[in-house]
């Protein structure tokens, strides 16, 4: 892309075969090829070999899908790093979200050294190892009608309060640091 400030005080901009005239201007305009940008790609479905290529091409598109793609991107150089320590962080959330498998699955095939987590993952987990259920949140029943049929809203799912008593009965023995 060519710019130049003729005599009469108009910006001609020249980009390929067009030629464009703007009023008199104060910056001078960059083309993205020349300041070193990565251009981005379109997503093409049609020539995408599985999920972890989907995931590699939206690193290269905008908004929520690249920041997917390049997630992906760091958590495939962690995985591959032999001397890199892989902590994951999660909320309660994770189980209720059911994500406890996943989490199981990552710790089995070495994706995961730590894990820093809520008590609330505990909670959750063993209320469904017990048989408990959660619910998906239908969002025109209110917080307050919730709270009166004995429901606890997190996020767009629902935990029965009566899921909590056998939870709270439960003993369970967790290996300590000198025993592991």
């Amino acid at each position: 892309m060519v710019m130049k400030l003729p005599e009469n005080g108009k910006w001609i901009v020249k980009a390929g075969r067009f030629q464009k005239r703007w009023s008199i201007m104060d910056r001078i305009l960059h083309d993205g090829r020349d300041d070193g940008l990565q251009p981005l790609e379109s997503l093409d479905l049609q020539n995408t070999q599985g999920f972890a290529d989907l995931l590699q091409r939206m690193s290269k598109t905008a908004f929520g899908g690249r920041e997917l793609g390049e997630a992906f991107q760091v958590f495939r150089a962690m995985a591959d790093d032999p001397d890199c320590t892989r902590v994951l962080t999660i909320s309660g959330a994770m189980s209720i979200a059911k994500m406890g498998l996943v989490v199981c699955q990552m710790i089995e095939a070495g994706l995961v050294d730590i894990i820093i987590s809520t008590g609330a993952v505990l909670a959750h987990g063993l209320s469904e190892a017990i048989g408990c259920v959660h619910y998906k949140h239908d969002p025109k029943v209110s917080d307050k009608q919730l709270y009166e049929w004995g429901y606890n809203r997190v996020y767009d799912t629902l935990e029965m309060e009566a899921n909590l008593w056998p939870v709270s009965d439960t003993q369970l023995t967790l290996p300590t640091i000198d025993s592991v």
